[in-house]
């Protein structure tokens, strides 16, 4: 259905432009299409609703205008940058270095999956890739997304959020028309400083070769079996690790070993002691050669 307003291709039946806010249904018991004749017949001096805000929102409310709050679109997967999404830019992911988004493990392809926009919103397509892309757990060749929606990419989680301002745009999917409202959570590409998983699905190599990559300061906590490590990170170089009663590249050697478990990355720009003054790249290839022979 589109917009008479601004001309966005909504999905049919929707109550109000995701785009704009603009209502395209008469609101009453039930919602219906408001014929173009019945508008023209109405009397001049009859009241005219004022539009609803960015996002939807009840007739009366206080209009925003488009120019007051932008609608921006961005794609978030820490521990890399949030990505801020442009119509006029594809956005290719994979392991590639010549990718927007790279994703430095075995499991993901070189180029593995795009983003970009398609006249009515931005869509993911798969590449062909290895082992395939899905969208809230279904996988997909191309799929138009919505806010909220989850892509998962070999271990990586990507997260899809539309938002204006301060105020996410949420879609409201268990009615049978679709109603957007604004819901005040803050920019969603702020205040992310965890990051998760498991082993099985990352090596520890991989997990280390991309905070390297991404330049993070913080405590990468593995847990494997009852037994703990801890690595820690200053603007991605690894400058110290405790691993029993190892520590510096000794700690690192034992922890790449892990096959099983669990992993915590958390951001923390405290000073650490510093028992490793190698670069963080020779480390891992090290590490990684010490791995595969034991």
């Amino acid at each position: 259905m589109k917009c008479p307003k601004c001309g966005y291709n909504n999905l049919d039946g929707s109550a109000v432009c995701n785009l704009c806010g603009n209502l395209m249904h008469q609101v009453g018991r039930n919602y219906f299409k408001m014929p173009q004749a019945k508008v023209q017949k109405q009397a001049p001096q009859a009241p005219q609703a004022p539009p609803p805000a960015i996002g939807g929102g009840m007739a009366g409310a206080p209009a925003i205008q488009p120019s007051m709050r932008e609608i921006r679109h961005c794609i978030v997967c820490f521990p890399l940058e949030p990505v801020k999404l442009d119509r006029n830019t594809v956005y290719e992911i994979g392991r590639s270095r010549d990718c927007a988004l790279i994703l430095p493990v075995g499991m993901v392809s070189r180029h593995h999956a795009r983003i970009q926009w398609k006249g009515s919103g931005f869509a993911v397509s798969d590449l062909n890739s290895s082992n395939g892309t899905f969208v809230n757990g279904e996988q997909i060749s191309e799929h138009v997304l919505r806010n909220r929606d989850q892509i998962k990419i070999g271990p990586y989680l990507l997260e899809y959020y539309v938002y204006a301002g301060d105020t996410e745009i949420v879609t409201s999917r268990d009615r049978e028309m679709e109603v957007t409202k604004d819901i005040s959570i803050g920019d969603p590409t702020k205040n992310i400083n965890t990051f998760r998983g498991n082993v099985g699905e990352m090596a520890l190599g991989e997990i280390m070769q991309l905070l390297n990559l991404t330049r993070k300061s913080g405590n990468l906590v593995v847990t494997s079996g009852g037994s703990e490590g801890t690595v820690f990170f200053r603007g991605g170089e690894i400058v110290h690790a405790v691993f029993g009663d190892k520590t510096g590249e000794d700690a690192v050697m034992k922890l790449v070993r892990f096959r099983e478990g669990s992993f915590v990355f958390s951001l923390d720009d405290s000073v650490q002691p510093q028992t490793i003054m190698q670069k963080t790249s020779k480390i891992l290839v090290e590490a990684l050669r010490f791995a595969r022979k034991s």
